[in-house]
Formats: C-alpha cells, sequence, structure tokens
C-alpha cells in the first residue's frame, strides 16, 4: 500500500515541546513525529541518505508498519526530504532551523576521543531509549537520534566519551523508572554499552 506525501512547515505546530501542550492531542503527535524526523536528520551530514532508526507511524490494514525512516537534509534550500523504506509514506519538512529539535550543533562534545564505538540494540530495546526521561538531555540525543537500521538490528554510536557519559544517565533514567518492562529494557542497553566501552579500555 502506498503512503502517503507530506508538505510540514513544522512551525505551524510551535518551535519547542512546551508550545505542543496547547494543541490537540492527534496534532501533537505528529508534531513529536516530525520533530523526530528532524533529530535525526539534523545528526546527519547534508546530502547524505540516511537509513533512521526511527519507524513508520503508518498501520496499514491495523497492522503497524515494519518500515523505518530514510532521511536526506538538504542545506539550499534547507528543507528534510524522508520516506518510510516499506509503505513509501514520504514528505519533505521545512523551517526547522532553531527549532527544539533542530541538533545541528547542540549538544556536541568538542574534545575527547573521536574513535566511535558502535553497539547493536534490538527494536524494543531502541523503543524503550526513544520514550525519553528526565535524565535524558541534548547529549543523550544526539546519541538516540543518530542510531541508524542495520539488516542485523539498532545501531548506536559515539565516541568513548560520550557514551560513558550516556551510560551515567541511562542509569540514573533506569533507577527512576517505574514501569519493569522499560527498565529491564534499559538495564539491558546500559549492559551492552558497557560491554563495548570495557572491551575499548583493553
Amino acid at each position: 500500500m502506498m503512503g502517503d506525501t507530506w508538505i510540514i512547515d513544522i512551525r505551524h505546530f510551535g518551535t519547542d515541546r512546551a508550545s505542543l501542550m496547547d494543541i490537540p492531542v492527534q496534532a501533537r503527535r505528529l508534531a513529536e513525529y516530525f520533530g523526530a524526523i528532524i533529530s535525526a536528520a539534523t545528526l546527519a551530514t547534508p546530502g547524505v541518505i540516511v537509513n533512521t532508526a526511527l519507524q513508520c507511524r503508518r498501520r496499514p490494514g491495523r497492522k503497524p508498519c515494519p518500515g523505518h525512516l530514510i532521511v536526506e537534509l538538504y542545506e539550499v534550500p534547507p528543507e528534510i526530504q524522508w520516506s518510510c523504506s516499506d509503505c513509501n509514506d514520504n514528505g519533505v519538512i521545512r523551517n526547522w532551523k532553531s527549532t527544539a529539535w533542530d541538533l545541528s550543533g547542540r549538544g556536541a562534545n568538542a574534545a575527547g576521543d573521536e574513535t566511535q564505538y558502535s553497539v547493536l540494540l534490538n527494536r524494543e530495546e531502541y523503543r524503550a531509549l526513544r520514550k525519553g526521561g528526565a535524565a535524558f538531555d541534548l547529549y543523550c540525543d544526539r546519541i538516540i537520534y543518530g542510531a541508524e537500521t542495520l539488516v542485523s538490528g539498532t545501531e548506536v554510536t559515539g565516541n568513548y566519551d560520550d557514551l560513558d557519559y550516556f551510560l551515567d544517565c541511562l542509569a540514573a533514567e533506569a533507577n527512576h523508572e517505574t514501569n519493569r518492562g522499560r527498565r529491564k529494557l534499559l538495564e539491558s542497553v546500559y549492559n551492552c554499552i558497557q560491554a563495548e566501552l570495557l572491551k575499548a579500555e583493553l
């Protein structure tokens, strides 16, 4: 089944997360969806097609679409093109610069080891990260929304300092999580990242 084509001016929804509380629930969910696309795209190199870890929101035949979102960032004109890998839902997002979802140049560590380390997660583990929480900040968002979809799973990447900081935030988030299922998933992510960093220290 073919998807829809969306032409979005994100500022029609507002420029920050607080403004979303003033709009109807359905519109808020759409804004959060498009906001996640902006976050993922603004971490990418302009002109490079990225297979993000974001799942398609559509439910063709009342079943979740199995596809993930593919994005490409353009500087001239400044817009984001995206599409679903499965149902071809697609669109263009404009006027995203300087909104709360624009992660370009925000929360980046200027110093530290630039060697990149990768951790493979399953879809449920990544979904637990995407739910967010008070312990996650801009540094965490860069890791979460910078994740990509591979054949083998969802790849989360960062340098040693970024991932080490993310571990601290992840531990805090898991400790305050009241949902047992999500807490277990967060603990599983913690163990995966910790194991990768321990290997890097050897």
